[in-house]
């Protein structure tokens, strides 16, 4: 056995850095839910280790909090996956690159046939095998310290560690600071009646439409009120007519709907919560990339979500302008970060799609948003979304029309 290859491993490693690390990452990760999950991180704290809050798992989904411990359990995990994968992965590199030729020799000391190929990754691991399942066991013993850990000391070791990486690194403005900025703009009352109205609007004027397949496309060719889908890779005939094209089938195992018939309209239909239309077609259709399947009907959950991404991205708008305005130097060192250009320092999709952590974080509010507002009764949406109908017509009323 080399003796060097676990001394290289472990370097790589660094097992006196990975608690550090791991403290970093759950501060972050608990700084970042002060908004999202409210109460969390208080809830947390009161467990003298991790180990201990994930046994503790329904108390969590009794205080609605249903999926914290998986997350924490995943985050531990997956942070140490990452730190020994990467540690792996540099030094079979090395043994495969500069530190071939040793190994080689290594090989060749003790009576191993080495082919005339570049190693691979499987062979200097089986190679070295007792190196890397010395790595494996080191992991073991580190993983048990980390669910050991005291969320709390955690959480304030991690804050500790961030201000020192922010003093070397000069970083005036983080993902939870523009969090923090972003809540101050963030209306999740306007967004839900604007919700409602829409859901108002799309029942009192929607059409319910069934799917049907191709196979019986037949019978309806003659029925003006069927919705037809020419696929984006179908083909014309000689006659010029579109010849349909099977639908692909998703990844779920669906396929995507040849054609939509008008079943009546939504408001002769009975809904006991709002969620129950967001699976409902609209009738009209929407693109995506090539990649993702191109064109689809679109579905009033589609509809939904668009509205509400659309309002939070005006939101963040209005909290980017005001941070060029009284904080633009640290805003400025934010997009720096993530090389936003300077001409996109007020454009919210530069930094929902780029600043991972904070667009994460809008997501899940987003997500919880549309939960709160499929959990409706139907009754109250469209008495929330009446109202707001009306208030704007007689607003409307009252302006005076152009000359």
């Amino acid at each position: 056995m080399n003796p060097g290859v676990f001394e290289l491993l472990k370097d790589r490693v660094a097992p006196e850095n990975v608690l550090e690390e791991i403290a970093l990452m759950v501060y972050s990760y608990l700084r970042g839910r002060d908004h999202v999950e409210p109460g969390l991180k208080e809830m947390i704290f009161r467990y003298p280790s991790f180990e201990k809050m994930l046994d503790d798992e329904e108390a969590f989904v009794k205080a609605g909090f249903d999926n914290a411990c998986a997350d924490i359990q995943d985050l531990l995990e997956m942070e140490l996956d990452d730190i020994f994968d990467e540690a792996e992965d540099s030094v079979k590199e090395f043994l495969r690159g500069a530190g071939a030729s040793a190994v080689i020799e290594d090989m060749r000391k003790k009576n191993v046939l080495v082919l005339p190929h570049p190693l691979s990754e499987d062979e200097v691991e089986m190679f070295y095998l007792s190196d890397f399942q010395k790595l494996d066991r080191l992991k073991e013993a580190l993983e048990k310290r980390v669910f050991e850990l005291s969320p709390q000391k955690a959480y304030y070791q991690g804050e500790k560690a961030w201000k020192a990486v922010r003093k070397e690194e000069h970083i005036l403005m983080d993902d939870a600071e523009l969090l923090d900025e972003f809540m101050k703009d963030y209306d999740p009352e306007a967004i839900l009646a604007l919700l409602c109205h829409d859901y108002y609007m799309a029942i009192q004027f929607g059409r319910h439409y069934e799917p049907q397949s191709a196979e019986d496309e037949e019978d309806d060719e003659e029925d003006p009120n069927v919705v037809r889908l020419p696929f984006a890779d179908a083909d014309e005939d000689e006659d010029g007519e579109i010849s349909f094209l099977p639908p692909e089938e998703s990844e779920e195992g669906a396929k995507e709907p040849d054609i939509l018939i008008p079943g009546g309209d939504l408001r002769d239909c009975s809904f006991t919560y709002v969620g129950e239309l967001f699976d409902e077609y609209t009738g009209s259709r929407s693109m995506a990339p090539e990649e993702e399947g191109g064109a689809y009907w679109s579905t009033y959950g589609d509809r939904f979500w668009d509205l509400a991404f659309h309002v939070v991205s005006i939101q963040l708008e209005r909290t980017l302008e005001r941070l060029s305005e009284q904080k633009k130097k640290e805003l400025l060192n934010l997009a720096e970060q993530y090389s936003i250009p300077k001409d996109r320092l007020t454009d919210p999709e530069a930094f929902l799609d780029t600043a991972e952590e904070f667009g994460m974080n809008v997501a899940e509010l987003l997500e919880r948003q549309m939960d709160e507002f499929g959990d409706l009764p139907s009754e109250e949406a469209i008495s929330l979304g009446s109202d707001l109908h009306d208030g704007f017509e007689a607003y409307m009323d009252t302006v005076p029309p152009e000359e």
